[in-house]
């Protein structure tokens, strides 16, 4: 299973798909769960570890970050927060409403948040991690596809300099007065 998620993640990686380290593994194991030919679930005290590391690394992100600056994010962090969650909420009521999956697979797969953290979640509280990942990497797929897409389409129609006009570089202004 090593070999095979890390050949899946270095070929991903070469290839330049975003977060390839990540999903290549993924799918690397992914293909070896799903066929069968590997079953494999880490010892309780390597999954609660991992757990521990992920939220230091986490935590550190926020160091010599002043009080202040946190609260100034709070309002900004709370809106998101809530419009997320009524998303969330709306397609996983949707979803509980006309599919026969259980409500807390449901809520954990459409919960906001990153994928590797609801996986540990998933696992933590003995839900389906297939399902859990299956939703966290379909919404990230459909995200950056769609962003990708938007960006492409307003870049089109505002590349091209008006005639007489140059380009300026970017946060400059677009074109010249």
């Amino acid at each position: 299973m090593v070999a095979v998620s890390t050949a899946c993640a270095v070929a991903l990686t070469w290839l330049s798909f975003p977060g390839g380290l990540l999903f290549g593994s993924m799918l690397g194991s992914a293909v070896l769960h799903g066929t069968g030919w590997v079953h494999a679930v880490l010892p309780w005290w390597l999954g609660s570890s991992a757990v521990i590391v992920l939220g230091a690394v986490a935590g550190s992100r926020f160091a010599n970050t002043s009080f202040r600056v946190l609260l100034d994010y709070l309002a900004a962090a709370l809106g998101s927060f809530a419009v997320a969650v009524s998303v969330a909420a709306v397609f996983a009521i949707s979803v509980m409403t006309f599919l026969p999956f259980r409500p807390a697979d449901v809520v954990i797969a459409f919960a906001p948040g990153s994928q590797d953290q609801m996986m540990l979640l998933a696992l933590a509280l003995h839900l389906d991690p297939v399902y859990v990942g299956a939703h966290h990497l379909a919404r990230w797929l459909v995200v950056t596809f769609t962003i990708a897409a938007f960006a492409k389409s307003v870049t089109r129609q505002q590349s091209v300099p008006r005639a007489g006009k140059r380009w300026k570089r970017p946060g400059q202004g677009t074109f010249d007065d």
